[in-house]
Formats: structure tokens, C-alpha cells, sequence
């Protein structure tokens, strides 16, 4: 899909400010023409568009058509100073107000006089009172904030939105894409603690658009629509990492688990650099509409104690509570079940949690939804694993003993409630083998340590001549955050290892025995339903531990059988000796 070139900013203004210009143009993915859209006031097109400048410039016009402007994104009033000339040879951010025009057409823009960063770079303009006042910002402590972390009572803590004006400049262009009202909040828990603060950006019908149509994620163009977004400051991670939450998350690609898409910023406040940030997804109702085009009033979404962000947790409560009066290890209520959990979805969150060695869940972090109708399967959502990959030294923790302890365990408390589900699945005989069994195969598939390193090195490699600059910025410790690095890559190293071990002693299961899969032919294995994503893969199973695989062809395409006779499709094996199996398709 071609980059969506970006709408004209007086576009935008006319948009906004007259309703005159739609902006259908990035839902089509189409290059808009300017000289179509008219702009509020013709005066406005002699200033350049936002962006990076290496020379100064100037912009003059008739006194006639002066403008009440202010710097630094301070708002202009009929008391700002009125100008006609403008000289601009540093960084600065303009807002000006033609006060005489019955519509107070306003133009907003960010000069940085910089070298342009490597990635993309966001402008926030916003009043800098509602930010950074030391008695009113939203950014600050305020006079009311409790010496001791978490400081309750500070500003940064209240549920309060500002307007912003935020515009995206790609690194391969010398505009912005996209220049929109917005509102502007502190995002997060405990992160709001740190200097730089995660922010939400929220666009709504009362600042102009109800959604900002524009493809976020180069990697997924097929993202277009977006009610909010976060600019992250990589959570409680913020003086040791720049990954490994999204790093973590971004192991389940490909498995059909819902997890937030993201990329490397720098962000400016009011031209002020604030550095790197993570442009993410929220992880709420507003990502449902964006991957699956469901609204809000369509879904029940629900948090870890049954509280709902969007609909009700009627018809989950009511699971729970079924539960507790049907074991699993029958096999008609484990098939109910069925009907109501996205089975696959679940094992592949499990094990993505699993792996990352997130010690902030389940009893934290925790969130599934559904459609109301037509009703649907019940999926879940990855979000902040910002204490997985060796955030939290528990070595000697088992993380199988974790996720179903009833006590407090380690690093969180799991209470029942928490556990209560996997406990419950794990009675089932079918579900425990696709459990073990489907983790085994992940270990050489999504979470091979190859893999996880190169999406390391593909990470750091993307913000590598930004970083300076941020830890220089933040104060950040470089040697901390370089041994950080490295924890997350001997994690990713040894966990493998670690995780086998782990579900061996858990399950009181034998030594491992390699089993190569092969696939001959238009067709592909499922090991408990999980597809193999390669023609040939070698799996270390548990020995004389049942393993169900399935032969399944492309469609057109005829099944042979295994290489070892067998024509049924569907066969379970208990590994006792390396084998190697083929399924053959014509």
C-alpha cells in the first residue's frame, strides 16, 4: 500500500473551522488535491508548513491582514500583539488568530531549527499553562502532591483533558501528515511518577474530528481509523529500557492474540524536545473498532475483577460462576466452555504471558472481550508487560506454579479469582496436552531465541543515533540501561530453556524427545490446532506424552498421508524415540 501523502493543513483549518473539507482522503488511501480545498484565510498560505528548517525565513504581508499571535503555544487573545512580519531563525511554535474574521480562523504551527530525527517526529501545541504550570499543569506535582511515590494528590494524577494540537511529521517527509485537534491526557499508573510522562491523545467531535484516518503503523497499513493513541514513555521501565513491553507483546504476531501495535517517536512540546516515545495503541474500546470495526456499544470489554470499560460482565460473570459447580475434566462441559472462550485465543495468550515471564499478571493486566451480537467467543487483549523480560529477578519461580497459585506468590498477589480459569481448564485432559504441546512448538516458532534477537536488534537498531540525546535529556544511567539490554538478551537466550524445564517439573513430565515435522505439498500441521508457520520444524515434545497432530491441505489440494503409512488425518503420537514425520499433499 502506497504512504498516504498528507491532507494540506489549511485543509485541515478549513475543515475544522468551516466544515468546508472532508477527510475521506486517507480512509482511500488517496494523494489529496490541494488547489480543490479553499482555506480560511488566503494570507495563511504564505506560512511554511510545520517541520524542520536549517535556514531562517521570513513571512511578510499587508498590515491589513495583520494577526494576533503568541509564541511557546500560548493561546491568542484580542490583546495579543498584532503582526504583519515575521522572522523566524530559531525553534519556535506560532499561533495566530485573525480576530476581524467572523470564523477567528487560527494557524498553529512547530519551526524546529534541528538536525531532523532519524524516525518520526510528533508536535504537541498546547496552552503551556494546562501543562506545565507548577500550580495547574497537568505535567507537574502541583501544591497538593504527597512527598512520598506515588505523590497522591498531585496534578499529573488528576482525570483531566487538555487541548492539544498535535501534528506527525514521517521521517521521509518534510510536512506533517496529519495535523489535528485533540485532547490531550496523563496516561498510565504509576509511570505518571517519572519526568516524562505517557500521554493519551484522544480526538473527539468537541475538537474537530471524531477520528484521525491515517495509517500510524507503517508496518500495518491496513490500520486507518483511530478514536486515540498513547505516546508512551515505556511505563515503569522508563530508566532502564526503551523495548520491552512492546518487544514482549509483539512475540504473539501472527497468532490471532490482540496486542498493541507500536513505533519509535520523538515528541516536542511546544517545540520544547521531550525524545523518544512509543506511539502505541490503547488497549481499550477504541481498539476493537480499529482492528475489527465494532463499536463501543457492540462489546463487552472487562478488566481484572469484572469491571467493564465497555458493555457488561454479565455474561463472563456468568461463566465463572457455571464453573464453579461444573468440572472441566468431563467433556461436555469442557465443549460449553468451548462455545464461549476462544480456546486457541486463550492458549496463545497464555503463552505469550508465559514466556515474557510477566510477574505483573494475571492478577493485574488482565483484559477480554466479546461481541454482544451477534455474540461471540470471548478473546483476550495483551497489554503492559513492562515487568516481563527479566524486569524481576525470580529466577527460581516457577511460572506454572504462579499463574495457578491461590496465594500470594512472589512478585503479586494471584488471588483466587486471578487463577481461577487456567485452574479450571487444566482438569480437562485435552486442554493440558494442547497447553504443554502447543508451548513446545511456540519454543521453536514465535519465541526461537533467533527470532526474539533479531527483533531486538531490528528495535534498538530503529532509535540507535536517538538515544543519546533522550538519556541525556531524562538523565538517564547509560551503563544501567546498557545491562538492561543485555538482561533482555540473555532472557531471550535462555528462556527457552528455562520454560521447558519449568513445565517438566510442573507437570511431572519425562525428558524431551525431538520430533521433526515436514510438510510435502500444498498443506500445512496442526499441532492441537496450532498451524506450523514452517514446511519443516523440529519440536522437542515429552516423551510418551500424547501429542495430537492434524494433516490439513490447501483447499483444491488432496491429502496422501504420513510418510510412515498412516492415512488418517487427524493422529495422536507418543514420542519415544526422534522421528522424523511427513505429511504429504497432492
Amino acid at each position: 500500500m502506497p504512504r498516504i501523502v498528507a491532507l494540506y493543513l489549511f485543509c485541515m483549518l478549513a475543515e475544522l473551522i468551516l466544515g468546508a473539507c472532508s477527510n475521506s482522503d486517507y480512509a482511500n488511501n488517496t494523494r489529496h488535491n490541494y488547489a480543490e480545498c479553499p482555506v480560511a484565510r488566503q494570507v495563511f498560505s504564505d506560512f511554511p508548513e510545520s517541520g524542520f528548517f536549517n535556514d531562517a525565513f521570513a513571512v511578510k504581508f499587508s498590515e491589513n491582514d495583520s494577526l494576533s499571535c503568541e509564541t511557546d503555544g500560548k493561546i491568542p487573545n484580542v490583546q495579543s500583539p498584532r503582526a504583519s512580519t515575521f522572522e523566524i531563525d530559531s525553534t519556535t511554535t506560532i499561533r495566530c488568530i485573525d480576530f476581524s474574521d467572523s470564523t477567528k480562523a487560527e494557524i498553529i504551527r512547530t519551526y524546529i531549527f534541528e538536525e531532523k530525527p532519524t524516525i518520526a517526529a510528533v508536535f504537541l501545541t498546547a496552552n503551556p499553562n494546562s501543562l506545565f504550570d507548577p500550580d495547574s499543569g497537568i505535567y507537574m506535582p502541583g501544591p497538593d502532591a504527597q512527598e512520598e511515590i506515588p505523590h497522591e494528590g498531585a496534578n499529573f494524577w488528576l482525570d483531566k483533558e487538555i487541548p492539544v494540537y498535535v501534528e506527525l511529521v514521517e521521517s521521509d517527509e518534510n510536512a506533517p501528515a496529519f495535523a489535528k485537534h485533540a485532547g490531550l491526557k496523563i496516561f498510565g499508573k504509576f509511570s505518571r511518577t517519572n519526568p516524562k510522562k505517557s500521554v493519551s491523545i484522544n480526538f473527539d467531535k468537541k475538537y474537530g474530528d471524531r477520528r484521525l484516518l491515517y495509517p500510524l503503523f507503517p508496518e500495518y497499513p491496513e490500520l486507518t481509523v483511530f478514536k486515540s493513541f498513547v505516546l508512551r514513555n515505556n511505563g515503569n521501565n522508563f530508566a532502564k529500557d526503551y523495548i520491552r513491553d512492546r518487544l514482549a507483546s509483539s512475540l504473539s504476531e501472527g497468532l490471532g492474540v490482540d496486542y498493541q501495535r507500536g513505533r519509535f517517536v520523538i515528541v516536542y512540546y511546544n517545540g520544547e524536545y521531550f525524545g523518544i516515545h512509543d506511539l502505541r495503541e490503547r488497549a481499550n474500546e477504541s481498539y476493537i473498532e480499529t482492528h475489527y470495526g465494532i463499536g463501543k456499544n457492540n462489546i463487552n470489554l472487562i478488566k481484572m475483577g469484572f469491571n467493564p470499560t465497555a458493555g457488561s460482565a454479565a455474561s463472563y460473570n456468568a461463566i465463572f460462576q457455571w464453573l464453579k459447580s461444573h468440572s472441566l475434566d468431563i467433556d461436555s462441559n469442557y465443549a460449553h466452555i468451548d462455545s464461549l472462550i476462544d480456546i486457541d485465543n486463550l492458549l496463545n495468550y497464555l503463552h505469550t504471558e508465559i514466556f515474557a515471564y510477566n510477574m505483573d499478571w494475571p492478577a493485574n493486566n488482565l483484559k477480554r472481550w466479546n461481541i454482544i451480537n451477534p455474540q461471540s467467543k470471548w478473546k483476550w487483549i495483551l497489554y503492559d508487560l513492562d515487568a516481563g523480560f527479566g524486569t524481576i529477578p525470580y529466577d527460581d519461580t516457577n511460572i506454572f506454579e504462579y499463574i495457578t497459585s491461590q496465594v500470594t506468590f512472589a512478585y503479586n498477589k494471584n488471588p483466587p479469582i486471578a487463577t481461577f480459569l487456567i485452574r479450571c481448564l487444566l482438569k480437562n485432559k485435552d486442554f493440558e496436552a494442547a497447553f504443554i504441546n502447543r508451548l513446545a512448538v511456540l519454543l521453536q516458532t514465535n519465541f526461537e531465541q533467533s527470532k526474539i534477537l533479531a527483533r531486538i536488534d531490528k528495535m534498538m537498531s530503529e532509535i540507535e543515533q536517538e538515544i543519546p540525546r533522550d538519556q541525556e535529556r531524562w538523565s538517564h544511567d547509560k551503563a544501567l540501561m546498557d545491562e538492561h539490554l543485555e538482561i533482555i538478551k540473555t532472557f531471550a537466550k535462555t528462556r527457552a530453556d528455562t520454560v521447558t524445564m519449568q513445565l517438566r517439573d510442573f507437570f511431572d513430565l519425562g525428558n524431551t524427545i525431538p520430533i521433526t515435522l515436514v510438510t510435502s505439498g500444498p498443506g500445512t500441521i496442526l499441532v492441537h490446532g496450532l498451524p506450523l508457520n514452517e514446511s519443516e520444524i523440529t519440536v522437542d515434545f515429552f516423551k510418551n506424552y500424547p501429542v495430537t497432530l492434524t494433516a490439513k491441505p490447501q483447499k483444491g489440494h488432496k491429502w496422501g498421508g504420513w510418510s510412515d503409512g498412516d492415512t488418517n488425518s487427524t493422529r495422536t503420537i507418543f514420542p519415544k524415540n526422534a522421528l522424523t514425520l511427513t505429511a504429504i499433499y497432492k
